[in-house]
């Protein structure tokens, strides 16, 4: 394989490939390799694939290391690395969602010593430290964070002022809200209530956590049953009885009420911001007063990350972070080197790409600690023809400094643990989901409850 420059990065490089020298690991990698790395990549639509190819044509500029991307969605990632492990076809790198790193590790296919040599190299410190532990498994780090986006609850400001509310960032703030604005055409809050979806299983999660509900407890006990828990889906099923929309909600009738006006809080990602704004083309806003003003929603709505329910001891952000995996069949090498690379000077560049639902894993250097951060507060959101514009410019610098502080109370259930393959279970058969259409069609909380527990219980 051809060797160039490593340019701002080779220090870092050189040590990772050092740290794993010294391992052994170079000795697992693949020598086999035709000269070309394989990428793996979860953003596989056509667009975004067009945006990633000059990114690693630069890489290659700069190293001499080709790089053949391949587009894998989420939802396909995992059949695709199943029929790729089979075939020995294994990807260098694999671009994934945190849920897919434990069992992948547990299988044999990601290398922790490749992951652990390069977040060395780069400074341990440098990284959030709850994606580095979303990204760990059995003691080891087995993929490098890059990347997320943490659970938020956007409000119409205007609204608020008009009633003299407080910002909707505990249960009861929420409820009293809800209650307050619902009716005359107007919804509370919208967010997921359809079975068998992940959005509704990610806000079931995002609730739970936020009045300090735990998957298990310290004895390994499935804890769904605990009071924290059934008080927390009774909340939220009340919540959404009351002063919701009714029928089943999913991201697109959620979105589609928000942007319509009729709706006067969501649970969404961030991904919805550039939306909110008038900046994606393809969901643009519908409030009456965004016909003369395609800014009005982004001018009037607030940004609440971390929010607290009454068992809680501190207010916490649900998130779903992406890692970049080295894998046990790669390359080891060059596989490093790309890895090493899009973190450091290629690393806003591989972040501008829907920017508004990828915050920086990797906060900056250990020179400059809020490097990355401050650089992706000014990356564009939306597109070329639409207006694009940072975030910090569209909803102000506030905006930024609430994502950055939900990124430091960052929380999941299970990963990092040994529940983590339980909690990949769970999203892949949705069955809380299906308890919760109970609720919501008003059985009892604890009862609720319990059959959540024995469905969790039977995927261990």
């Amino acid at each position: 394989m051809r060797r160039g420059g490593l340019g701002h990065t080779g220090g870092a490089v050189v040590a990772a490939l050092a740290m794993v020298a010294a391992l052994g690991a170079c000795g697992g990698g693949d020598d086999s390799s035709d000269g070309r790395l394989v990428f793996w990549s979860i953003f596989a639509t056509a667009d975004r694939i067009a945006q990633q190819e000059p990114l690693l044509e630069r890489f290659t500029e700069q190293t001499g290391i080709e790089v053949e991307l391949v587009g894998v969605a989420q939802d396909q990632q995992s059949q695709a690395m199943i029929s790729a492990a089979a075939s020995g076809d294994l990807p260098d790198v694999v671009f994934h969602a945190a849920d897919r790193t434990p069992g992948w590790a547990e299988e044999g296919i990601l290398d922790s010593d490749a992951a652990e040599a390069v977040v060395e190299a780069l400074g341990q410190e440098t990284f959030n430290p709850g994606a580095l532990q979303f990204a760990t498994v059995n003691g080891r780090l087995a993929a490098v964070p890059s990347d997320g986006w943490g659970q938020l609850l956007l409000y119409r400001t205007d609204l608020f002022e008009q009633a003299g509310l407080a910002p909707p960032d505990t249960f009861e703030a929420i409820t009293t809200a809800a209650r307050t604005l619902h009716g005359d055409g107007m919804i509370g809050i919208v967010s997921g209530t359809r079975t068998a979806n992940n959005y509704t299983m990610q806000i079931l999660e995002a609730v739970m956590l936020a009045n300090g509900c735990q998957l298990t407890d310290s004895e390994g006990r499935i804890a769904l049953t605990d009071d924290a828990c059934v008080n927390a889906l009774d909340w939220y099923a009340d919540l959404m009885r009351n002063y919701s929309a009714g029928g089943e909600q999913d991201t697109e009738t959620t979105r589609a009420s928000y942007l319509s006006g009729t709706a006067a809080m969501i649970f969404w990602s961030p991904h919805l911001l550039d939306e909110l704004a008038g900046v994606d083309l393809r969901f643009p806003p519908g409030c009456p007063q965004c016909q003369s003003d395609p800014a009005f929603l982004a001018r009037n709505t607030g940004i609440v990350s971390l929010i607290s329910g009454p068992d809680s001891d501190q207010p916490v952000q649900f998130a779903q972070t992406l890692n970049l995996g080295i894998t046990t069949r790669a390359d080891t090498e060059a596989a490093i080197e790309l890895v090493t690379w899009l973190l450091s000077d290629g690393y806003l560049d591989f972040l501008s790409m829907a920017p508004e639902g990828r915050f920086p894993m990797r906060t900056g250097t250990p020179e400059a600690p809020q490097a990355y951060i401050d650089g992706w507060a000014e990356l564009p959101i939306g597109t070329a023809d639409s207006g694009a514009a940072p975030v910090s410019q569209l909803y102000g610098p506030q905006a930024v400094e609430a994502i950055a502080a939900g990124a430091g109370g960052f929380a999941r259930w299970g990963l990092g643990t040994d529940d983590a393959g339980l909690v990949a279970a769970l999203y892949g058969e949705l069955p809380l989901t299906r308890d919760l259409r109970n609720a919501l069609d008003g059985a009892p909380a604890d009862e609720v409850a319990a059959s959540m527990a024995a469905h969790a219980e039977a995927l261990r």
